[in-house]
Order: structure tokens, then sequence, then C-alpha cells
């Protein structure tokens, strides 16, 4: 009779421990899910040895859209527990990597030489209007150097831009569908990206290897 109670009490700590592990597991799937579905990420990568910002966000549909400073670009995600895919179709790059619980991006990897630096779940994307907005803040260039930096939002899609007080140069911009990201183009040299950190701080790149961040006024 012990030897059967023994038996016993053995085989239920064994179902126990299952049933333990499996419920771990599908509370990391649904955090996971729940940290990608509809939410937009951001983060660095590097570029030509310049590192740069990104965001993605992640459709319902199972659709992603990625915007950095040379465009916008679209693909599929696809999520099997806290491990996952981004595939920009045939030929294209195919980024895995690993959802931590604190919604951050681990083991990245990338199938060519492109380096995907970090990620990690923006929690709160903007969508604040920016037309009659001024953001102040500082430009950094490559080498070091700081400038006073100075965006005013105009209606029309515009936006003038001044650093270091040199003349404002007026540029039209785009905004991606969510809301997080804007990009520049006048014709000319320069072209702007940024991510909407919050309602209040924006930051971004220029060629890309300039950096700039502001605050809203």
């Amino acid at each position: 009779m012990k030897k059967y109670l023994q038996t016993g009490i053995i085989i239920l700590g064994v179902i126990m421990i299952s049933s333990g592990c499996k419920k771990d597991n599908d509370s990391s799937n649904n955090s996971s899910a729940a940290s990608i579905n509809n939410q937009t990420w951001w983060g660095l990568f590097t570029y030509y040895g310049d590192t740069t910002e990104y965001s993605v966000h992640f459709n319902p549909d199972s659709s992603l859209t990625w915007n950095q400073y040379l465009g916008e670009y679209g693909g599929k995600w696809s999520l099997n527990g806290n491990h996952l895919t981004m595939d920009f179709g045939p030929g294209s790059i195919v980024i895995t990597a690993d959802i931590t619980k604190d919604n951050k991006l681990t083991n990245l990897k990338t199938n060519n030489t492109s380096v995907i630096n970090s990620g990690q779940l923006l929690p709160n994307p903007s969508h604040v209007a920016l037309d009659g907005t001024v953001w102040k803040g500082v430009y950094s260039d490559k080498i070091g150097s700081t400038y006073n930096f100075e965006m005013k939002f105009k209606t029309g899609d515009k936006v003038d831009i001044d650093f270091d007080g040199t003349s404002e140069a007026s540029y039209s911009y785009v905004r991606s569908a969510n809301g997080v990201t804007i990009r520049t183009s006048n014709g000319d040299s320069r072209e702007w990206f940024g991510i909407l950190m919050s309602d209040t701080k924006m930051e971004g790149s220029e060629r890309p290897e300039n950096k700039w961040q502001v605050t809203k006024q």
C-alpha cells in the first residue's frame, strides 16, 4: 500500500509540474501576442556603418509596416510562442527575434549583413496633431558637434526647419498611417526622419548619420 501511495504522489507531482509549465507557456504566448498584434515597436539598426532609428507596426492581418530613413516598407509577421519572424518578401530581408517579458527584442538575427541592434514596444504611440506646433532641441552631427534645432509645423503637411540659426528651409513631410513617424523631402540633399516617442518628444536622423532630438514647446 505504501508503495502504491508513493507512486501516486510521484505521478501527481509530474502532472502538476507539466500543468504548471503549460500554464507558463500559454501566459508567455498570450503576452507576446498582445504586445505585437496591432502594436508599434521601435529600435535602432546599423545602416552602412551608421546607426539610425526604425519603427514597425504589426497589423492585425499579419502584415507589417516598417518605417526608416530611406522609406516605408511592407512585410508579414508571424509569432511562434515568443519567437517573432518579420518577412519582407522573396529575395528580401527576414528578421527573427525573441520577445522578452518586458517587451524587448533579443537574439535579433537577419538573413543578410543588416544589423538590427534593438527593438522595444512603444507603449503609447503619439497621434498628436502637428499643425501649428513648435519643437526645439539639439542637432548632433557625426563628429560630435551640436547645434540648436527647431521645427515649425504648418498646415498642408509643411514644416520649417532651422538649425544653428541658419535660414529656415521649408519641407513637405509625410506621416505614417499610425502617426508615429514623419519623413521630409524638398528635393535637396537633406531629408529628415523622426519618431514621435510621446506627445512631447521626438527624435530622428538626417542622412542618416546625424541625429536630432526635440521637445514640444
